[in-house]
């Protein structure tokens, strides 16, 4: 099979036609056939004293040019085509994907990425199977492709959903083994959890990507030698092996991802960094393929009922976090004589789970808020609160201790005087009720005897002149 593009005017360097084992490349209307491989092709530009080149109206620099993504200079995909293919062969075990790989002609058993339609669909198949954060973020790097916009504000903003999608699969991996290792602490007092990886989680810097993704190995690392269980099922073996690894497919995806996400905000990138960039993601979610496995649930309210001889029951109100056409089941009611945790939520499959709580949280059930949120943990706030990412407005928002119930008492509860201030400061109880559980997590895992602390009063030195 072959690839062909039209010379047109006094161009540069065209790569005119693709072959198996060949390149045929046009230099101002003087061909040349290579070997299909990119030392040759770096030689000949050499050479030349060239650095652009272009093939099927794609222009590219040559030094954003490698083995890993000159698959896809040399094909007609643009943006998506590589990622999405490589996710769907990642999944190629679940029942949607299969469905979607037999539904395909077999004569587009390779190229069904080119096709827009069939793109389509196997991206919400994509998006139907990872747990909700990732799903979000995945639409939206769809989403930024399919827009028709400027080819340079696509490249931009595509490397950065890229990089925000890699740092969203970081945090969720770090707090889903920061609760898994809470829990075996409190069944374990004398397991020593003292450690830089925990210390930094648990700190006032806002940690980069390299940061997380220490803690990632580290973690993982602690994990296995204390032969502690692992937070989800068939957790991979070749995950922890890749993480300490510095020269495994894994770690060299995430250096590119970070190396590219965190140039300037004035810095303008290529086409070729967009392959890099979203060939780099898929390698780094094919590594962690929990991430396609699990989902993610809300508790949203617990009822307790108990009447006169008989025992107490809980009424569960759950949501199912996922695209919300996708299922008929998002919102489930459970009635039955177990507690569960208030508030929690939950990474979950097949009756197991993992409480992300207070590290996660679905802000919009805790607080009643008007907008659904989902916020990940970033950082501790001095003495004062927590800092937050929240996925839908993507900025880092803030929850103070407002320690509102540090003066009640069961023989003195909150006045309220209206609606609206029971509401006020019923979201002020739960917000404090979250800093609690994170101050309890912290001085579990890390020995110390931190508190946060409500702010001082502004003393008011006003006088009225007497």
């Amino acid at each position: 099979m072959s690839s062909e593009t039209n010379v047109q005017g006094n161009q540069n360097v065209v790569i005119q036609q693709v072959t198996g084992s060949t390149i045929t490349v046009n230099v101002n209307g003087d061909q040349k056939e290579i070997g299909r491989g990119i030392g040759e092709l770096r030689e000949l530009m050499s050479s030349m004293n060239r650095t652009m080149l272009s093939y099927a109206e794609k222009s590219y620099h040559i030094e954003d040019i490698d083995d890993e993504n000159f698959s896809t200079v040399t094909s007609k995909r643009v943006f998506n085509g590589t990622l999405v293919k490589k996710l769907v062969e990642s999944q190629k075990d679940k029942e949607s994907v299969k469905r979607f790989l037999e539904s395909l002609p077999i004569e587009l058993a390779d190229t069904w990425v080119e096709q827009r339609s069939h793109l389509t669909e196997a991206q919400q198949v994509l998006e139907n199977n990872y747990v909700w954060v990732i799903s979000e973020s995945l639409r939206r790097l769809f989403a930024i492709a399919n827009e028709k916009s400027v080819l340079e504000e696509k490249m931009e903003r595509y490397v950065r959903q890229c990089f925000e999608t890699y740092k969203i699969v970081l945090q969720l991996s770090n707090c889903l083994l920061i609760s898994a290792l809470w829990d075996a602490k409190k069944g374990n007092s004398e397991l020593n959890t003292r450690m830089q990886a925990v210390e930094k989680f648990f700190g006032d810097k806002l940690l980069t990507e390299s940061d997380l993704r220490y803690n990632l190995k580290e973690l993982c690392k602690f994990f296995r030698e204390k032969n502690l269980p692992f937070p989800v099922d068939k957790w991979p073996a070749e995950l922890n092996d890749a993480l300490q690894n510095p020269e495994s497919s894994l770690n060299r995806a995430a250096q590119k991802l970070e190396e590219l996400g965190n140039r300037s905000v004035d810095y303008r990138y290529r086409l070729g960094q967009c392959h890099t960039a979203e060939i780099s993601l898929a390698t780094v979610i094919e590594h962690l393929p929990f991430l396609g496995l699990y989902k993610l649930v809300t508790i949203r309210r617990v009822e307790y009922e108990s009447f006169r001889n008989t025992r107490p029951r809980y009424i569960k109100d759950y949501t199912i976090l996922e695209k919300k056409e996708s299922s008929e089941t998002q919102r489930l009611l459970k009635y039955d004589s177990q507690p569960v945790e208030s508030y929690a939520l939950l990474f979950h499959r097949d009756g197991k789970h993992v409480n992300l709580f207070p590290f996660v949280l679905d802000y919009h059930t805790l607080t009643n808020a008007d907008e659904f949120q989902i916020y990940l943990y970033s950082r501790k706030k001095e003495k004062r609160g927590l800092s937050y990412f929240s996925i839908q407005s993507e900025k880092e928002c803030d929850i103070f201790y407002s320690g509102i119930n540090d003066d009640s008492s069961p023989s003195k509860p909150l006045l309220v005087r209206d609606e609206a201030e029971k509401q006020k400061k019923e979201e002020q109880i739960k917000c404090d009720l979250v800093l609690l559980q994170f101050q309890e997590a912290m001085n579990t895992l890390l020995d110390s005897s931190f508190c946060f602390e409500k702010p001082v009063p502004v003393a008011d030195n006003s006088s009225d002149g007497i």
